[in-house]
């Protein structure tokens, strides 16, 4: 595929009009799910979410044009809701040194545009995932699976991430008039939820903590319930999702020593002190667990 080519199908999306004088603060993410996050050498799933920073002074997101490396180009999708630019019905998608170019574009030859997407429209996420309300409501571009290596915004040539955003000068039937498109000031990051992640929330050292099996943010008796379910199990894949959280293979003491250390802390707050000790009812608590666990792998053994 030319990236002429690309262009060409998106050029009003891409273009700025000599508006950059006022150009408005786009924010992108791409967050990553890792599929076993005590181990980020097992890859995982992509998503690359945005959202308009000052909601009202545009109409959302004309076009995105990211360079990234370590993601793979098989199996991306574009978020449902906009009337995005396709290659053939696939994602734009072009390799360049050190990774791949990928392009979100609203594609103003084909009939009405989704003029607020990143400000409320397309496919958004009403709650980030990785429990940073600042991205809360952030709509979805792309999603994909990336491997082992964690994936980065890249600099290709002379070339680098961008965006750009309809004014509030546009209409459905005319999305684009000359001059209606402002050269969007952007900040691109990548998120995570491994173990040792950058960016999970606002302490950048911060990761997923062991225990938080099902990833809601909260190490908990909902945590708890699923490694009892698969205590004295093999993990096989998608071991944290069972409880194997320290990925050993098995479900055994070993992570419920774990979830038992972190007990009633958030997951991806700072770790608390080598002297720190459980208060007494949470002692009584994962004493009763203790039980439990033992009782049930007796009675499967």
């Amino acid at each position: 595929m030319k990236r002429g080519l690309v262009f060409s199908l998106c050029a009003l999306a891409l273009a700025a009009y000599g508006s950059s004088a006022i150009a408005q603060t786009l924010d992108v993410s791409l967050n990553l799910r890792y599929n076993d996050p005590a181990d980020p050498t097992e890859g995982g799933t992509f998503t690359m979410v945005a959202k308009v920073n000052n909601p009202g002074t545009t109409k959302g997101i004309a076009a995105v044009n990211a360079y990234l490396s370590n993601i793979n180009t098989t199996g991306l999708l574009y978020g449902a809701g906009g009337n995005s630019i396709t290659n053939g019905g696939a994602v734009y998608s072009t390799a360049v040194t050190g990774g791949t170019n990928l392009l979100y574009g609203q594609d103003v030859s084909a009939g009405t545009v989704v003029l607020n997407v990143g400000a409320g429209g397309g496919t958004v996420l009403a709650t980030d995932p990785l429990r940073n309300a600042a991205w809360n409501g952030a709509s979805v571009l792309i999603t994909g699976t990336f491997g082992g290596t964690r994936p980065a915004f890249i600099t290709s040539g002379s070339n680098s991430s961008d965006g750009n955003l309809f004014t509030a000068a546009a209409t459905t039937t005319t999305p684009e008039a000359t001059g209606a498109s402002v050269d969007a000031n952007s900040t691109f990051v990548v998120r995570g939820d491994s173990l040792a992640s950058l960016g999970l929330n606002s302490n950048p050292a911060a990761g997923i903590a062991a225990g938080d099996v099902n990833r809601d943010g909260a190490v908990n008796v909902n945590d708890f319930n699923i490694l009892a379910f698969n205590f004295g199990k093999n993990a096989g894949a998608n071991g944290w999702d069972q409880g194997d959280t320290n990925d050993d293979g098995n479900v055994n003491v070993n992570d419920f020593n774990a979830l038992a250390f972190n007990f009633g802390k958030a997951s991806g707050s700072p770790p608390a002190p080598v002297s720190a000790v459980p208060e007494p009812a949470t002692l009584g608590l994962l004493s009763l667990g203790i039980a439990a666990l033992a009782a049930a792998s007796r009675r499967r053994a």
